[in-house]
């Protein structure tokens, strides 16, 4: 059976640079938040629901997502928010399963950056939380969106503490400015990883014999 990581943290922890430092060593993974992209791409049935519930406004020209107005309104209102989730996030999880079908490594990285958030710890075997200072976090937000301290705040109030993100992890990656530490963390989870897959797939042939 697939052993499934679930591999998350705060925006600007940088969740991608460990997500592909897995990739870089053959690990299939999947990005919830492209997942998400792909099912709000122009045409699919997921944009037009959207449509539906927060107005045509949202819709532009090209027939794409207005993702920058969604974003402001889920930020501003929490109602907004939850609607929002509970129309997307149960079809990424849907898409993510039924991908892993294909999948045929002893494990798998699931990129979720709402994990912890959206209460799925249960969808995965083991969460792996990315972690970086602060600051640090700030500063990556900050450069990626050109927004200021105050709009930064806003979107940290709305996601999981890192106390909660802590209390739900496995295993930890701590993520700073210096990647050869980075490189070495990721290779030694990937070796444990498989060892913990090799381990647990005997198990489940020894049971399954047993009830032969």
């Amino acid at each position: 059976a697939l052993l499934k990581i679930g591999l998350t943290g705060g925006i600007g922890s940088g969740n991608s640079s460990g997500a592909d430092g897995f990739l870089c060593l053959g690990v299939e993974t999947l990005d919830a938040d492209l997942i998400a992209r792909e099912l709000v791409a122009p045409g699919q049935p997921t944009l037009v629901e959207i449509a539906a519930l927060f107005g045509p406004q949202l819709i532009l020209e090209d027939g794409s997502l207005d993702r920058p107005r969604l974003a402001r309104r889920v930020f501003e209102s929490p109602e907004a928010r939850e609607r929002l989730e509970q129309l997307l996030h149960p079809r990424v999880y849907a898409t993510m399963a039924a991908r892993m079908e294909t999948f045929a490594g002893p494990y798998c990285i699931l990129e979720i950056p709402l994990l912890v958030e959206t209460r799925q710890q249960g969808f995965v075997d083991r969460v792996l939380v990315v972690d970086s200072p602060e600051r640090l976090r700030i500063a990556r937000i900050k450069t990626r969106t050109g927004l200021d301290d105050s709009a930064v705040a806003k979107i940290l109030a709305t996601q999981a503490s890192r106390a909660e993100r802590m209390a739900s992890a496995a295993d930890l990656i701590v993520n700073s400015c210096d990647l050869a530490p980075l490189r070495d963390r990721i290779a030694s989870l990937d070796r444990f990883y498989r060892s913990i897959a090799t381990a647990r797939n005997q198990a489940f042939a020894v049971i399954a014999s047993m009830r032969r």
